[in-house]
């Protein structure tokens, strides 16, 4: 996950400057995609860890 959120041209570098810049939109929609992604990678590792 930190791959994915982390570095200078990812998802995290786009969320901190759209909040640096007061952006409420563009934070509520990459906090959503962040959600998503946890929820979806969780979810492959719960049925990963079950095979």
């Amino acid at each position: 996950m930190v791959v994915v959120i982390g570095g200078q041209t990812g998802i995290w570098a786009s969320f901190n400057t759209s909040r640096i810049h007061i952006q409420t939109d563009k934070v509520l929609a990459w906090t959503i995609v962040i959600a998503i992604l946890g929820i979806f990678i969780e979810s492959i590792i719960q049925k990963l860890a079950l095979s």
